[in-house]
């Protein structure tokens, strides 16, 4: 794309990261997610949110946890998918006290589960 000069929006980046979130690859969501800072994008609450995916998909319960704590650290708040998410991802580690915790966290969020 920046080789025909046409330059990437930050949607093209948000499928580029869903894509490689779908696959479990957290190295490639992740290099698209620099690549989209590189070109002067800014992340949104939903790019968080596939950066967490694709942790939760590769088993990284850790790693999906330090994503929402940059999140909230770019001042962007989870929404309910962003903890569906997160419980998802404890969930299928059998971390089901983490999932818990999350769902805790959620609803004194006052976000209701969906």
């Amino acid at each position: 794309m920046t080789q025909s000069k046409v330059q990437p929006s930050g949607r093209t980046f948000g499928k580029l990261i869903k894509t490689a979130a779908k696959l479990g690859s957290q190295s490639d969501a992740q290099k698209w997610l620099f690549a989209m800072v590189g070109s002067g994008l800014v992340a949104d609450e939903v790019t968080y949110t596939e950066l967490i995916d694709a942790a939760a998909k590769a088993g990284d319960g850790a790693r999906a946890t330090l994503w929402l704590d940059r999140m909230r650290t770019a001042a962007l708040e989870p929404n309910a998918t962003t903890y569906t998410t997160l419980i998802d991802a404890h969930g299928h580690l059998g971390d089901v006290s983490a999932a818990e915790a999350w769902l805790c966290t959620m609803t004194t969020a006052g976000i209701a589960p969906t």
